[in-house]
């Protein structure tokens, strides 16, 4: 009995231990099952990322091959373009013709059966009247009428009409007496080729917004305060600082001026001393103080007694001014001969400016039917200023400005108006626009007030200090005065050249050229070209926006598509997971026991790798 309770307790034991060794193997299978699978969750992963890059790699080829297509496309779809535009001018030039001979055919029936109208024979009375070829005497039957008017008549009959009311261009018109003399009177803006139907969608007035009336500035007029003082207190107080400055007396300013110590006075005394002298009633009020001061009538401050003591040297003012004109003369020749050089380049490259006319023909076939309905009406040529008008209608799209449809009208027209690359065949020339920008700072007539009348003015000096009787005057400025002489005739030549060229750039944009204030002229031109480069960067950045709103719309469908193609794949390598480990769930302990010495060898060479 002893013996059967002890097996009985044995196979009870073994029982348990075995129950204990399975669920070891249980929980040695589940540790095996998660190895494996982070394993196989780890190969996907590195699965994914590379063929992420492929797929990304993939998606940057094609693009740039689409975009390489694209190009060629287009390069060829402008070619078609030109071609069928060539023909298109053909045609219609032969449209022109059969029209213009049907109608002088359809004219001279009509005149034929109904004879001159009566209107035709007041024209021609007036006519004959003002070239004084009759008196009163009645006219003779009237001939054909004039070819421009019916060269006009054409032109309004060709002219497109708007369907819809569209935005009203306030731009200035060039006075007909101009238009003769420029480059307006032989341009035609019916030879530009607009999308008038674009241009009317862009262009359409919305809302009747009331006009704002421009309201005059109103021009403060400077109050004069005049002084009755011998020198005033600002005057007396810059005089009294020139002398404590340089501890000057009469005595020495009057040794050094007399004996031309140009050590002494260098170039910082002379032009303070400049600004010291007396001008207008001050002079007339020391002339007064000279003939009372032996009485001591008055009593002087220190720098009117200075100013009064200078002036007791005969010619002071003549030399002072005569050593400071010979000083500066190098400078201001220097500055003569950059203006004028400047000035005369600059007219000279606007008047070949061949591409600046053919733009401004392209703004007056647009403003042309803008306002063709208005009462504005079409007009033959426009002023310079008025481009800015062109800037501030805005389209209805709220991004594209008058100017810059005018400037895809101008490319269509091949005007090249911008390109990256710094070439001198575009309208935006680095260097006219830098010459523009730097002539723009000063006029013609302020040349001739200061650098010019300074001339003036040193040889009138001059003349008045050689009249004294000095050898050592005589010697230093003869040669001198006979010099600025010379340059003088030189430089009054070639102002006048230079005012008939300017003259002439003016006729030729229908400009005004009184007073010669050419840095209006200029300043108009500069605003011009800097209103165009804005507008062409403007237009650049929007079609980059454009090509880049469509790329970026490409590339997130593409996106989408690998997402969704990723998240296929996920759920598949999903489900083959679980069918795994269900498979092995389902597996006998010692499988699972060769499964886990298999995976412990694996482990352990990878480590010892």
């Amino acid at each position: 009995m002893s013996s059967r309770n002890n097996s009985c307790d044995n196979a009870v034991g073994l029982q348990s231990k075995l129950i204990a060794l399975k669920a070891e193997l249980k929980k040695a299978q589940s540790v095996i099952v998660q190895q494996q699978h982070m394993l196989q969750v780890q190969k996907q992963l590195m699965d994914r990322k590379q063929s992420i890059d492929k797929v990304k790699q993939k998606l940057l080829n094609n693009l740039n091959l689409e975009n390489q297509s694209l190009r060629n496309q287009v390069t060829k779809f402008e070619k078609s373009i030109q071609d069928k535009n060539q023909e298109l001018e053909k045609l219609t030039f032969i449209n022109k013709n059969l029209t213009a001979a049907n109608n002088q055919l359809l004219a001279e029936m009509a005149k034929q059966l109904s004879g001159p109208t009566s209107e035709e024979k007041e024209i021609r009375i007036q006519q004959i009247k003002r070239l004084s070829i009759i008196d009163t005497k009645p006219p003779p039957p009237p001939p054909l009428p004039l070819p421009q008017k019916l060269a006009n008549l054409k032109q309004e009959q060709q002219r497109k009409i708007p369907k819809r009311q569209l935005k009203q261009l306030h731009w200035e018109a060039v006075l007909m007496q101009k238009i003769e003399q420029s480059f307006w009177n032989d341009a035609d803006d019916l030879t530009i080729k607009v999308d008038f139907e674009q241009l009317e969608e862009l262009f359409y007035q919305q809302v009747n917004a009331p006009q704002q009336q421009q309201i005059p500035a109103q021009v403060s007029i400077p109050t004069l305060n005049q002084h009755i003082q011998i020198l005033n207190q600002e005057r007396s107080r810059s005089v009294e600082l020139v002398i404590a400055k340089y501890r000057l007396t009469s005595q020495l300013v009057i040794q050094a001026v007399s004996n031309i110590d140009l050590k002494f006075l260098d170039g910082e005394k002379i032009e303070a001393l400049m600004k010291c002298l007396p001008q207008g009633k001050e002079i007339e009020q020391l002339e007064k103080v000279k003939s009372s001061k032996d009485s001591q009538q008055i009593k002087l401050n220190i720098p009117e007694k200075f100013l009064v003591e200078l002036y007791d040297m005969p010619f002071f003012e003549e030399r002072l001014c005569s050593i400071n004109f010979k000083m500066s003369f190098i400078e201001i020749k220097k500055s003569i001969d950059s203006k004028l050089q400047l000035v005369k380049n600059t007219c000279q490259q606007l008047l070949q400016c061949k591409y600046l006319e053919k733009f401004l023909l392209c703004c007056l076939a647009v403003g042309n039917y803008l306002n063709i309905s208005t009462p504005k009406g079409i007009i033959k040529g426009f002023k310079l200023e008025s481009i800015e008008k062109f800037n501030l209608i805005k389209g209805n799209d709220r991004e594209t400005s008058l100017i810059i449809y005018t400037i895809t009208v101008a490319e269509q027209e091949n005007i090249p108006i911008f390109k990256f690359e710094e070439f001198e065949d575009q309208l935006l020339n680095n260097q006219l626009m830098n010459l523009i920008g730097e002539a723009s700072k000063f006029s013609l007539i302020q040349i001739f007030n200061n650098e010019i009348n300074q001339i003036k003015i040193g040889l009138k000096h001059l003349e008045k200090m050689l009249t004294i009787n000095d050898q050592n005057i005589n010697e230093t400025y003869q040669t001198f005065q006979q010099e600025v002489l010379d340059y003088y005739k030189v430089i009054e030549n070639e102002y006048l050249d230079l005012q008939k060229l300017y003259e002439k750039l003016c006729d030729h944009y229908g400009e005004n050229y009184q007073n010669y204030e050419s840095e209006k002229v200029f300043q108009k031109f500069n605003q011009l070209f800097i209103l165009v480069k804005k507008a062409k960067m403007q237009s650049i950045q929007m079609k980059l926006s454009q090509v880049n709103e469509g790329r970026i719309k490409e590339t997130q469908t593409q996106l989408t598509r690998v997402r969704q193609s990723i998240m296929i794949e996920e759920q598949e390598q999903a489900n083959s997971v679980k069918k795994q480990i269900e498979q092995a769930k389902k597996l006998p302990l010692h499988e699972l026991l060769k499964l886990k010495s298999k995976f412990k060898a694996k482990t352990n060479g990878k480590k010892q790798e």
